[in-house]
């Protein structure tokens, strides 16, 4: 529960500037999920880790969370193109067995007809776009694009989060609704590692991508399914129960509420996480005031 001198100090920070707001309530989030680290390790005389093996993570959306727009779709702003998607740049450069070079507006029909049945119909669509070509191919062009152009896109509030919960051992897992061979390649940003971000997986033959999409698509309840595996799979890897998730970051209620909300009732030995929703968007219905909201430019 923040306190009431938070509580003050948040009211007061609404009278200062946005870029100023924007670097006071980046540290807030910081020294929250601080405090709750803090207060789990000096439990029982400061030995409360040092027999449980204790690990830290938060768990972060990636398109309008760490980076603004959508990597795989691009971004625009005031009608106006700020930069392609990972989609047509692929499409453009060959990498799709299905669409020639000069076929992304083709591929992109299609998709926004898919887009009409569902969010999850739309992201199936474009997962299996690269059907034939080498998923290894796919994010080394990743990789690239994010190093020549994307990366500075990354919100600057996000990386400042990001890269003091790294300092602090607190590991940064991104679960992404993008196909995962597109976000793989922020982990050249040095966000945090490959084996630490999850997008819509599909099924490999010998390293090549087929038709097949893998359940759970990352989309809403999708996003609770697969970070709950994620966390099992931890505890049978690092060989402990002590995993700890002090915090959720998104950026849409209707793709990232249901694991925000997961995240926010998820009970700690000391402390409490926070789920931020930054410049959310979307209808909030149920979801209205649950969350930390904060805007970055």
């Amino acid at each position: 529960m923040i306190q009431p001198r938070k509580i003050s100090l948040l009211i007061g920070l609404l009278l200062l500037s946005s870029s100023s707001f924007a670097s006071e309530v980046s540290q807030h989030i910081i020294h929250h999920i601080s405090d709750a680290k803090n207060s789990i390790e000096k439990l029982e005389n400061g030995n409360y880790c040092k027999t449980r093996k204790c690990v830290f993570i938060t768990f972060w959306d990636f398109d309008g969370t760490i980076l603004k727009g959508d990597c795989s779709e691009g971004f625009e702003e005031n009608n106006q193109a700020v930069y392609a998607g990972l989609a047509q740049r692929a499409i453009e450069a060959g990498l799709s067995k299905k669409y020639g070079k000069q076929d992304f507006q083709k591929f992109w029909n299609k998709y926004k007809q898919s887009e009409k049945k569902s969010h999850e119909s739309a992201y199936s669509f474009l997962t299996t776009a690269f059907e034939g070509t080498r998923y290894d191919d796919l994010v080394q062009f990743s990789e690239g694009y994010f190093q020549s152009d994307l990366k500075k896109y990354i919100f600057k509030d996000s990386l400042e989060i990001i890269n003091e919960l790294k300092k602090q051992n607190i590991v940064i897992h991104v679960v992404s609704a993008s196909p995962e061979y597109f976000v793989k390649g922020s982990a050249s940003t040095g966000v945090t590692p490959k084996e630490n971000i999850d997008g819509i997986q599909v099924r490999l033959n010998q390293g090549i991508v087929s038709n097949q999409v893998l359940a759970p698509i990352t989309y809403a309840q999708g996003k609770v399914v697969r970070i709950k595996k994620i966390l099992t799979q931890m505890q049978k890897e690092q060989k402990t129960k002590a995993i700890f998730v002090l915090g959720g970051f998104g950026n849409s209620f209707p793709t990232d509420a249901d694991f925000l909300e997961f995240i926010k009732n998820k009970s700690l030995p000391a402390g409490q996480p926070i789920s931020t929703m930054i410049n959310g968007s979307g209808k909030k219905g149920r979801f209205e005031k649950m969350f930390f909201d904060v805007s970055f430019n």
